[in-house]
């Protein structure tokens, strides 16, 4: 979570035409696993969230390599807004 938060920081800081970050884009962490309702992490999300108004996402491995492989295989199933 603080690398998430980290690096928005820097992103923000550095705000190039080719990579545009505002406290609207979510910074994600992918993990493992998603972690149990009974872990610390989704209350220090909403902390995140409180204390700099940076907004993080969590994402697990397996869900990230599913739309990674969707997009790519089923491309009219899947919409990006940029």
């Amino acid at each position: 979570m603080q690398q998430a938060l980290e690096n928005k920081v820097v992103l923000m800081s550095r705000h190039t035409k080719s990579l545009p970050s505002t406290l609207d884009t979510t910074s994600l962490v992918v993990a493992y696993e998603y972690p149990s309702e009974r872990s610390d992490v989704l209350e220090l999300i909403v902390d995140i969230l409180n204390a700099y108004g940076v907004s993080v996402g969590l994402i697990d491995a397996a869900t990230l390599l599913r739309l990674a492989l969707t997009c790519q295989m089923a491309p009219h199933l899947t919409r990006f807004v940029t």
